[in-house]
């Protein structure tokens, strides 16, 4: 609904925004209007909430308390 919004366009605040930085980057590269920079923002923020992610998983998962319900 974000990459639908009249005159909306891709930033450097929309960039980082988890969910709205793929949908608005896929709205201009569609349009072929993209901006590599803002693109590679997109990249950039995309992987490193990934990696965020990816850290805290791998930390409750070490807890046997989480992995066995002891």
């Amino acid at each position: 609904m974000v990459s639908m919004v009249p005159g909306l366009e891709l930033n450097a605040v929309l960039a980082v925004i988890p969910v709205v930085n793929i949908c608005m980057a896929m709205k201009e590269v569609i349009l072929g209007v993209y901006q590599p920079g803002m693109i590679a923002l997109v990249f950039l923020s995309t992987a490193l909430y990934a990696g965020f992610a990816l850290l805290v998983a791998t930390r409750l998962f070490e807890r046997e308390s989480i992995l066995f319900r002891t």
